[in-house]
């Protein structure tokens, strides 16, 4: 099992209220960004931790982990997520995924160990610590237009 760190960073305004679910979690929203979890903690006026099934979802990404810590700096929210996962050693080509369907394709590169590092735009960059591999996505018309590996530092440096 290893531990993955996940940040997303959405150009949104806070926007944020918690309260709790029918299922007895609670709830968050961070502009267009919802936070669900078993536990949520304001830690300031533009800051929060979430704590167990923690589920934040974004316009298009949905990140499940243990444990998140989400933050505004001025109109930028940015989500830290750390989650069990287990990674795959299977001989996996990335650029296997070009012209793959999108969701797809991050399910893929999640199951292969990939962590969603930077998205501006149409495009996101994943990193495996495991392969030191960093990868660059463009997503076209629900598909995977363009599939690039780039240098380990590209993600490193995110």
């Amino acid at each position: 099992m290893t531990m993955l760190r996940i940040s997303l960073t959405v150009g949104l305004l806070w926007v944020s209220a918690s309260a709790l679910a029918a299922n007895g979690q609670e709830n968050a929203r961070l502009g267009r960004v919802h936070v669900q979890a078993d536990s949520i903690e304001m830690l300031g006026a533009d800051s929060l931790k979430a704590s167990g099934n923690v589920v934040v979802i974004g316009k298009d990404s949905v990140i499940h982990s243990h444990e998140a810590l989400i933050s505004q700096d001025g109109s930028v929210i940015q989500v830290q997520a750390v989650q069990s996962g287990q990674s795959h050693t299977s001989e996996f080509d990335p650029l296997s995924l070009q012209d793959a369907r999108a969701a797809g394709g991050e399910m893929r590169l999640q199951r292969e160990g990939y962590v969603a590092v930077k998205t501006k735009g149409l495009s996101t960059t994943w990193w495996n610590r495991a392969t030191q591999t960093c990868v660059m996505v463009k997503t076209s018309q629900g598909r995977y237009s363009e599939v690039k590996v780039l240098a380990a530092s590209v993600c490193m440096g995110s």
